[in-house]
């Protein structure tokens, strides 16, 4: 079978797996089989290390005082919305969540949009910030 450089590339970096984790994920005629996977997984990973490096942008633009950081700031908070609809949806299309996962998952997505409701204006809006972060 053919195989994408990116299911290559996740099958030479399966060291800390145990050999053929991947093949028995993906493969159809496996028992282990879960529908979506292939997708999935890589696209999860990239996401969760795409808001790690985006956190560590976020930290270098606070203590620089940036002016780029209340925009970067406000920027994150949505896209972490997004990443916590999207791990939430990742989950139940592998259906591999249980109902408590789901739960938590709901709660964090709840926790997130408080988080923007309060945040996201308050960034815009408030004139300490402004001073704090404008040169």
């Amino acid at each position: 079978s053919s195989r994408t450089r990116l299911e290559r590339l996740i099958s030479r970096l399966s060291c800390c797996t145990p050999a053929g984790v991947w093949d028995a994920l993906t493969d159809h005629a496996s028992d282990q089989y879960i529908r979506h996977f292939k997708f999935a997984a890589p696209a999860e990973l990239a996401l969760s290390l795409a808001l790690i490096v985006f956190s560590l942008l976020l930290i270098a633009l606070f203590f620089r005082r940036s002016y780029l950081f209340p925009l970067t700031f406000q920027i994150f908070m949505v896209v972490q919305l997004a990443a916590a609809f999207a791990f939430y949806a990742n989950g139940e299309l592998l259906q591999t969540t249980t109902d408590a996962d789901s739960k938590d998952m709901i709660r964090q997505i709840l926790q997130t949009m408080l988080g923007v409701a309060i945040w996201v204006p308050y960034f815009s809006r408030s004139q300490r910030v402004k001073y704090t972060f404008v040169r």
